[in-house]
């Protein structure tokens, strides 16, 4: 009996013993599984926070491009809005900036003449950092007594002023003088925009002690002008230079000091290319402005060489008579005319400014075809231009010495005739209705030998309706006949208030038929304004036994078409007539 029961209990402990070992089993698998599921879960939720935290910088960085590239916020979108409600800008109250809006702007800018203003966007973290600044510099010139008004606006909430005064990003600041606008666009540093002020409102002649300190901030100066006059003792040679430094304080930098005479030998100097190289001395005993600028223009780098940069610019405040050699890039034949035009220098010694221009350098390219209206077909030339009465004259032929003095001369002796206005010659593929301009006006008639109808119209800042009525007439006719293949007649349209023609036009617009063109005998319309009628009246002229037919409605229906649309336009009511 006692065997027995040793043997049950055994057994019972042994399955008790069993049983927790598979009950830690048990628990161990589970813990397993619970880390397991655990570090699933977790691995999970940072993959997921990854990819959110991925998604929101995606989203961030695409809003950021999307408020570089869409500056001003659409008005009706409430999304822009709430950003715009976003307050990150504190612009204190200050008794020395005054807070304008749109439409207080044109009031503050009119009836002062200095004012500088801080145009910011409060939802903007960058226009935060000039504010103190900004104030700190009108409180200087306040406290001096400057004759400056300073203003600040929030274009989160004044959106006008964004397009009527171009703010193209933020912040922007505007100085303005007498009306004329000048943008400030160096670092936001304080020290920069009091130098910017001062050579545009204070006084634009830097003052220096020597010549030392002249030549530290000009190490990598290309060109400036030093003069030592004393502005008590020399107070109208001092006057003169500072309005010549004001004229041009956008281009160059012109210092003084007052104890350099020995230092630079003379008592104004031109330095090109750093401190120390290309120094030329006034040599003049006047030092009147007339002079002053004299000196300038002589030796300022337009004197036959390369246009660069902003030069258009700058020449233009010369006022003065401009010759431009103007010729393809890298054309060594071409460039072998350079010594001639050095000589013209010597010659006229500044009369005029005469120069050369590579049309096609990336840099001036573009300024220099629309400042002297030219076209790559046309190169070499010579253009000179009279700023007085605004014409251009143009010499193309082989360029020598003399025929440059030879074609200078006749200028002096109003024996040439200027050159025809005319806008630059456009691209057109595509364009139902041909944009033809003075340059290429009767090349485009005659060369192509074809029947060609020309609406003449003369617009500077829009469409008159009789001239869109015209216009869409022309466009649904070409429209029709490209469809059909027909190239017997080719519509056209020049703008008389950008070119000159030969024809003496007695009223606008005009519709006129040049017949294989023959360019000096024109057919004028006198009709109505219907598709019908002047498609009736040209087909006469020209001889057809037919007026080509095409379904009206495919040529209402199709999109292709460049026609200037005009609610008020009559030609909706227009007789169709056989079309």
């Amino acid at each position: 009996m006692k065997k027995l029961f040793l043997v049950l209990l055994i057994t019972f402990l042994i399955f008790v013993y069993t049983q927790d070992d598979q009950n830690d089993i048990n628990d161990n698998q589970n813990g397993n599984d619970d880390n397991n599921q655990d570090n699933q879960n977790s691995n999970d939720d940072n993959n997921q926070d990854n990819q959110n935290s991925n998604d929101d910088n995606n989203q961030d960085n695409q809003n950021d491009n999307s408020d570089n590239d869409n500056f001003k916020d659409d008005q009706n979108d409430s999304d822009n809005f709430q950003d715009d409600n976003n307050i990150i800008v504190n612009f204190p109250d200050s008794e020395y900036v005054i807070e304008v809006n749109d439409d207080t702007i044109d009031d503050l800018i009119n009836k002062n003449s200095h004012s500088l203003i801080y145009f910011y966007k409060q939802n903007y973290e960058e226009c935060q950092y000039f504010v103190q600044p900004f104030i700190n510099i009108a409180k200087k010139y306040k406290e001096e007594g400057t004759n400056i008004l300073f203003g600040r606006i929030n274009l989160s909430l004044n959106k006008e002023t964004i397009d009527k005064y171009s703010i193209t990003s933020v912040p922007t600041i505007l100085l303005f003088i007498d009306g004329v606008k000048y943008e400030y666009t160096f670092l936001l540093e304080e020290s920069l925009l009091i130098k910017f002020i001062e050579k545009r409102v204070v006084n634009p002649i830097i003052e220096r002690k020597n010549g030392n300190e002249i030549n530290a901030e000009t190490i990598n100066t290309s060109l400036y002008f030093v003069g030592t006059f004393s502005p008590e003792n020399d107070k109208e040679k001092y006057e003169n230079l500072k309005e010549i430094a004001f004229k041009y304080a956008d281009f160059f930098d012109i210092y003084n000091c007052e104890e350099c005479k020995s230092y630079y030998g003379n008592e104004f100097t031109l330095i090109k290319n750093g401190p120390s190289e290309d120094i030329i001395k006034y040599d003049n005993t006047s030092f009147t402005k007339e002079s002053f600028e004299f000196f300038i223009r002589k030796y300022y780098r337009y004197n036959a060489e390369q246009l660069t940069g902003n030069d258009i610019q700058f020449i233009q405040k010369f006022n003065q008579t401009i010759i431009v050699y103007i010729r393809k890039k890298d054309n060594e034949v071409d460039k072998d005319k350079d010594e001639i035009f050095w000589k013209l220098n010597e010659q006229y010694e500044g009369k005029y400014i005469i120069t050369y221009a590579d049309i096609y350098d990336e840099l001036i390219s573009d300024n220099v075809k629309l400042y002297f209206n030219v076209e790559e077909y046309e190169l070499p030339l010579v253009k000179l231009y009279d700023p007085i009465s605004s014409d251009f004259y143009i010499y193309k032929g082989d360029i020598t010495l003399e025929k440059m003095i030879d074609f200078i001369t006749k200028y002096e002796n109003n024996e040439i005739v200027r050159e025809k206005k005319s806008e630059l010659i456009t691209k057109q593929d595509n364009d139902l209705v041909f944009y033809l301009v003075g340059k290429n006006f009767y090349d485009e008639i005659v060369n192509g030998s074809l029947n060609y109808l020309v609406l003449f119209g003369s617009y500077e800042d829009g469409w008159d309706n009789q001239t869109s009525d015209f216009y869409y007439s022309l466009t649904y006719l070409s429209k029709k006949y490209k469809k059909l293949n027909d190239f017997r007649i080719k519509f056209g349209f020049i703008n008389l208030a950008y070119n000159e023609i030969d024809e003496k036009i007695e009223q606008l617009p005009a519709l006129a038929l040049y017949v294989n063109g023959r360019k000096n005998t024109p057919v004028f319309y006198n009709g109505k304004n219907e598709f019908g009628e002047i498609e009736k009246w040209f087909s006469n002229i020209l001889g057809w036994k037919e007026i080509p037919h095409y379904d009206q409605d495919d040529i209402d229906n199709d999109d292709d078409t460049n026609v200037i649309n005009d609610d008020s336009s009559s030609q909706k009511d227009a007789d169709l007539g056989d079309l």
